[in-house]
């Protein structure tokens, strides 16, 4: 075991070891343990750090689970002490989320 997951052994509700082990799957590429860590800490106090939000939303986003990611994005832009610019990136996110639910509603067929 790491010391992150000792620590979140001992005090699972240790939002800042839950971030930092989100953190360190997602260097490792394993998405889904970094998609847990990154729930485990919202659910435990989603304004600790706020980031959370938006990197879960990016997680969910990736693997096309677009109408759960475009909530996850809606809740962090309401968020008052976040960062301008992931803000910003945020809301570019939820107007390419739209364009692609949309798009999905009027399916074109493709053949190359």
């Amino acid at each position: 075991k790491t010391i992150l997951e000792e620590a979140i052994e001992r005090d699972e509700n240790f939002v800042e070891a839950q971030t930092m082990l989100a953190y360190v799957f997602i260097d490792m590429g394993k998405y889904k343990e970094a998609e847990m860590s990154f729930r485990k800490a919202i659910e435990v106090n989603e304004d600790a750090i706020p980031n959370n939000l938006y990197f879960l939303a990016q997680l969910v986003l990736d693997q096309g689970e677009y109408e759960e990611s475009k909530k996850l994005f809606n809740r962090f832009v309401a968020k008052s002490t976040i960062n301008n610019e992931m803000r910003q990136e945020s809301f570019d996110a939820i107007e390419k989320i739209d364009f692609a639910l949309e798009a999905m509603k009027h399916p074109v067929d493709f053949n190359p």
